[in-house]
Parts: C-alpha cells; structure tokens; sequence
C-alpha cells in the first residue's frame, strides 16, 4: 500500500467514507460516513421531517377512562415518516427522533359542579405503551365556560423500520377533551405533531 501522502487530495462529501476502529464492537475496522461524524459534533442540530396540517376539531372521548387515539388531521407523508388520518405515524427510515405532541386540553363542555377533572396521555408504540402517562388537572366551577390549556409532550424516539406511533388520551370526566379554537391570530388545534430526525 503507498503512503497515504501519495493520495489525491480532494474535497469531501457527506457520503464519502472515513475508514476507522468501532470501539463498541470488538475495535473492529468499520467504513464511518462524513455525515455521521460531524453529527457526532453536534449532536442537538434536529432536522424537522414531519409537522402536521393545521386546522382541525375538537376531539372528545367516547366513554370516561378509555383510551383514544389522538387525530392528528390529514394523512401527510414526511421525510422517513408518515402520517395517516387515523392518528398513526409509521417510520420507514431507522434512526433516533424527537417527537412534540402539542395539545390544547381541558374542559371543552360547561362544568354543571364545582369539581377538579383530569386528562391523561401516553404514548403508543407497535400498540405498547412507550414511556410514562401524563396527567393535566383543572379546577372547573359551575356553569365556568369552557377552559383549556396548552401542553407539549415530548419524546426521543429510537424507530425502526415500520414501527408505529401513536397518542392516547383518556379523561376522568366526560367534559374534558382536546379543543379547537377559533383565533384571528390564528386558530389552535386541538393537537398538532412536530417530528424531528435526530
């Protein structure tokens, strides 16, 4: 083999190949792209691949404490990701993701007692619960007009190909749900998805 000075001098793309020793895998030499190892120096840029479409309507529970899955609005395909109208977003391309849930919950009916209601998410992967619940409490008073809140649920993602994600949301009281509201400044959806690539 010549020395390596004796080589062609050009300018890199991130496709080409480095050759190194994987650390983690007995030091065995391994091909490692240009790409892979300047994300290594910045590991928090995230590239968005999927947001969803805005709009959309306010979303109620059929039955208290049961789980439904969280509309999302139109099917929208993204980079690596998709998204149906069901509320599934299935990953055809491997890799770690940051996922934002943006929610707009709360009481969407008048409260007809002074009472304290409760919302509760989780996350679903391949149909199995995928990290830990999340409550959202309001203190409702009678005959109060409807009151909501924004919330983001966020989660780091390690997908596989054809894994699929989804939202829960189950309520205590049949007054809560996740809200639609109308805005000159510009309308809140009852929920709305952000997907990043790691």
């Amino acid at each position: 083999m010549p020395k390596i000075s004796s080589y062609t001098t050009t300018a890199p793309s991130f496709t080409d190949k480095l050759i190194g020793t994987d650390t983690t895998d007995n030091s065995a030499t391994k091909n490692f792209s240009v790409s892979s190892v300047l994300e290594l120096g910045n590991p928090n840029s995230f590239n968005l691949v999927l947001e969803s479409n805005t709009g959309g309507d306010s979303q109620l529970a059929s039955a208290t404490n049961t789980a439904t899955t969280i509309l999302l609005g139109d099917a929208k395909s993204g980079t690596g990701v998709a998204l149906d109208s069901a509320g599934d977003i299935t990953f055809s391309t491997e890799g770690k993701y940051y996922v934002q849930l943006l929610v707009n919950s709360g009481s969407v009916n008048v409260s007809p007692n002074n009472i304290v209601s409760s919302i509760y998410f989780n996350s679903f992967k391949n149909g199995a619960e995928y990290g830990d619940a999340i409550e959202d409490s309001l203190a409702l008073v009678v005959g109060q007009v409807s009151t909501t809140e924004g919330l983001s649920i966020n989660i780091i993602l390690n997908a596989a190909i054809n894994d699929v994600l989804n939202f829960k949301f189950s309520v205590s009281n049949l007054i809560m749900g996740l809200s639609f509201q109308a805005s000159i400044v510009g309308s809140v959806r009852a929920a709305a998805i952000k997907i990043y690539k790691i």
